[in-house]
C-alpha cells in the first residue's frame, strides 16, 4: 500500500515531537549533572537562631548562639567588663531571634545599625564581634568545614616569629 505525502508529514511530525520530548528529558538530566546540588535540600536555608546564652568566666564573657538544627557557635569577649558584655549580648538576642545564622553580614549590619546611640562604642563593638565569631562558627559546622576555609582558605603555609 502506497502512502500519501500527507501521511508522511503527519508521521514525521509525530516522530519529531517524540524526539523533542526525549531530548528535553535528557537535557534536564544533563542540567542536574552539571549541578549535583540542584536536587539536595539546602540545610542552610531552613536553619534559625533559637537562643543566645552569655556567661562570665573569669575576666572573659563567652557567648553561645543556638540554632534550630542543634548546631551552636561560640564567641568570646575580652578586654571589657564581662558582665556588661553578657547583658548587652542578651539584649541583642531580640534582633537575632528567628533569623538565619548564615546571613552573617546582614545580621552584623542589623545589630550595628540598631544601636545608633552606642554605635562604635567598645562594648557594642566587642560584643558584636563575639556574636559574629559565633555565627561564623555555626556556618563552619553547618557546612562541615573549618571557618578559615569559609573565609578564603589558608593565607600562609607557616607562622613566622622570633624568640628572644
Amino acid at each position: 500500500m502506497k502512502q500519501s505525502p500527507a501521511d508522511l508529514s503527519r508521521r514525521d511530525a509525530f516522530a519529531t515531537g517524540a524526539l523533542a520530548t526525549a531530548g528535553l528529558a535528557l537535557l534536564n538530566d544533563a542540567v542536574g549533572a552539571d549541578n549535583p546540588a540542584a536536587h539536595v535540600a539546602d540545610r542552610a536555608s531552613a536553619i534559625k537562631i533559637t537562643g543566645l546564652k552569655a556567661s562570665r568566666v573569669g575576666t572573659k564573657a563567652y557567648i553561645k548562639v543556638e540554632t534550630s538544627h542543634a548546631i551552636f557557635g561560640w564567641g568570646e569577649v575580652t578586654g571589657l567588663e564581662p558582665e556588661i558584655s553578657c547583658q548587652l549580648a542578651r539584649s541583642l538576642f531580640e534582633l537575632l531571634d528567628g533569623e538565619n545564622p548564615t546571613r552573617i553580614e546582614h545580621l552584623w549590619q542589623k545589630i550595628y545599625r540598631s544601636h545608633r546611640n552606642i554605635r562604635g562604642g567598645s562594648f557594642l563593638t566587642h560584643t558584636l564581634s563575639a556574636i559574629d565569631v559565633a555565627l561564623w562558627d555555626i556556618a563552619g559546622k553547618l557546612h562541615g568545614v573549618p571557618v578559615y576555609r569559609l573565609l578564603g582558605g589558608r593565607s600562609r603555609g607557616q607562622a613566622e616569629g622570633t624568640f628572644a
